[in-house]
């Protein structure tokens, strides 16, 4: 990635302009950033002593340049160092979380459910391989589709296997089905989708 393209990255550079700031290393904010994992990049310019740009995804920073504007800036307008530092400290609160999530609790839910999607992918393979190893016809699949749908509560209350039968010989619908058995698709995976499929 550029440097350039980094500073870039995100939507997410603010634009500083403080008297308080001096392009130099020991200056206090440079050292501030430092110490939070910032580094410097620098584009072989950046000549204004009191503007800086910085952006919080890639954790960059470089010197403004007068009359140049190296990136877009949220808000379109300079804050002062101490703004930043307030911006800054409500998004580190978040870093390492999931965009949306706002807890540890949540982020740790969301992990334990993605850790379980690969096994959940190779327990879903296992049974379509067990259910198609018994060369099943297209009509014994519909069958098993008509059966796990009236599996669910909703269905078994306000239908029947007849009209879903019905259903399963309209044109458009009959095509759908048709596809889904050539994929393989398990009966329970049609079930799922039988509401949007008859919709």
């Amino acid at each position: 990635m550029s440097n350039e393209r980094k500073l870039k990255e995100g939507a997410a550079t603010f634009y500083i302009y403080d008297k308080e700031l001096h392009h130099k290393d020991d200056d206090p904010f440079i050292v501030w950033l430092k110490s939070e994992g910032f580094k410097a990049e620098y584009f072989g310019h950046g000549n204004v002593d009191n503007a800086i740009y910085v952006n919080i995804n890639s954790k960059v920073y470089t010197w403004g340049m007068a009359g140049v504007s190296l990136s877009a800036v949220v808000g379109n307008h300079a804050i002062h160092i101490d703004e930043f530092k307030k911006i800054y400290e409500i998004f580190k609160k978040y870093s390492g979380f999931t965009f949306s999530i706002y807890t540890e609790e949540d982020q740790r839910a969301y992990d334990d459910y993605m850790a379980q999607i690969p096994i959940l992918k190779e327990q879903a393979e296992k049974s379509r391989k067990e259910y198609f190893s018994k060369n099943p016809t297209y009509e014994e699949w519909c069958h098993d589709v008509a059966c796990k749908i009236m599996e669910d509560e909703w269905y078994s209350q306000y239908t029947s296997m007849e009209k879903i039968y019905d259903d399963m010989k309209d044109k458009f619908i009959e095509s759908e089905l048709r596809f889904d058995f050539s994929e393989k698709k398990l009966p329970a995976e049609i079930a799922c989708e039988w509401w949007i499929i008859t919709f």
